[in-house]
């Protein structure tokens, strides 16, 4: 917590009841730097109680691994080899597009006799 975030916090209660309120927080900030963990707190009003509501998982020692960094990013690859243009197969509820024959003449096939 910050000092900005404990002075808002302390300015949501009476004055009889900040010194209470002030303590409570250092103890929470202390055991919060201890460990090194996130907390959510609750915090009531009337009484000036702080409680401790979640505590956040233990802090995992960083990865050693990492991605290696490819030697060709996808937009240069795509740069060296475009898509051929058209399209190769479409598939229709009610038949096929016009453009399957683009799909025989890459291919090097005869088209099927459809009589």
């Amino acid at each position: 917590m910050t000092r900005a975030e404990i002075s808002a916090l302390l300015a949501c209660f009476p004055i009889w009841m900040r010194p209470f309120v002030w303590v409570q927080l250092m103890l929470i900030k202390r055991a919060q730097m201890r460990h090194g963990r996130e907390l959510m707190m609750h915090v009531c009003y009337a009484t000036g109680r702080l409680r401790v509501v979640y505590i956040a998982d233990a802090p995992r020692e960083p990865v050693a691994w990492q991605c290696p960094v490819p030697a060709v990013t996808a937009l240069d690859r795509l740069a060296l080899a475009p898509p051929a243009p058209g399209c190769t197969y479409v598939r229709a509820p009610f038949g096929l597009f016009p453009c399957i024959e683009n799909l025989f003449a890459r291919a090097g096939t005869a088209r099927p006799d459809t009589s």
